[in-house]
């Protein structure tokens, strides 16, 4: 990502030393003039650094350094220090370096090292906790500060600050408030380095106010998708819409296997139809059951009285209307 205002000065976040996409933010403007901010496409699980790239001449002075800071979801973790006119440099005209985490002294020499990483966001149906509210607004985010800085001698304070992610243990779902974040940057476990590395005591000849930040919201590609930073993925094309001499031999038995599935089920339907067809018709008549008295009549006529005669006990239907 470039600095419109220091353009010599670039900063990337990478995985497996490769720069991750990086994706313009439409109708927002940076909270700050120093701050440029893009969508990055993380890798879920992956150990990631930052990559500082710059021109050896873009400092104000030759004796100047360049004091890069790194905050994780708005927390502070590292910060490092760049030389950046050294001999190598001088004869390519850039100086380029990166930050793989946090770096600490080891009691038995050397160092350990933690490396960035991205991890799944675990969510929860609980409230929202008010003392959240301020972290939860830079979440899914990593920045990188730049200050100019000078060397003002060896420090012997030793950085011994754990960092801890402050939504290890999940946030609530509705703290999300809609927004599409399912990763959260952390440090990976540490690992034992050889090698030393220097504490310095730093001085700012024009204070201590960051003269670029480099703002990463960070996403997966589904969460990018959702947010509409990229386009979603086109449905794939069924294979009875595909011109058949595009299609391979195992996709040309799958397409004969779903034509022959089609042809059975509607050759069945049909005959299950003419089933029904026949069974309505059949069943047109009135069913007398295995009663034999023929008392009851089918009439068009008005409806017919019965008596008994009082003489002969013999039913009479009476045909006469009233």
């Amino acid at each position: 990502m470039k600095h419109y205002l220091h353009p010599g000065v670039q900063v990337s976040l990478r995985v497996g030393g490769v720069d991750l996409a990086e994706y313009n933010i439409d109708d927002e403007e940076d909270e700050e003039v120093n701050t440029v901010t893009k969508y990055v496409e993380a890798v879920s699980g992956a150990n990631f650094t930052v990559n500082f790239n710059a021109k050896v001449d873009c400092a104000p002075d030759p004796r100047d350094s360049c004091q890069m800071s790194v905050h994780l979801d708005g927390k502070y973790v590292t910060n490092i220090v760049f030389k950046m006119r050294d001999t190598t440099a001088l004869a390519r005209g850039t100086f380029e370096q990166l930050c793989e985490g946090h770096r600490s002294t080891a009691a038995a020499g050397g160092y350990n090292l933690e490396k960035f990483a991205f991890a799944a966001l675990q969510t929860n149906d609980g409230p929202v906790k008010a003392e959240k509210i301020k972290e939860l607004k830079k979440l899914g985010e990593l920045s990188v500060r730049c200050t100019w800085a000078r060397d003002a001698g060896t420090s012997h304070r030793l950085d011994h600050t754990p960092y801890k992610s402050a939504f290890t243990n999940g946030v609530s779902e509705k703290s999300l408030k809609g927004r599409a974040i399912s990763q959260h940057a952390t440090l990976a476990p540490p690992e034992r380095r050889n090698g030393v590395f220097r504490l310095i005591e730093l001085e700012y000849p024009y204070g201590n106010v960051p003269f670029a930040v480099f703002a990463f919201r960070y996403r997966t590609r589904k969460d990018l998708q959702i947010e509409s930073v990229i386009p979603r993925s086109p449905s794939p094309t069924s294979l009875e819409e595909r011109d058949p001499d595009d299609l391979s031999p195992e996709e040309m038995r799958e397409l004969l296997r779903r034509m022959r599935e089609r042809e059975a089920y509607t050759v069945r339907v049909k005959r299950e139809g003419e089933k029904c067809e026949r069974r309505a018709r059949s069943t047109t008549g009135i069913d007398r059951g295995d009663d034999d008295d023929d008392d009851f009549e089918i009439t068009t006529g008005p409806a017919k009285r019965r008596h008994t005669s009082n003489d002969s006990g013999v039913e009479v239907v009476d045909l006469t209307e009233d």
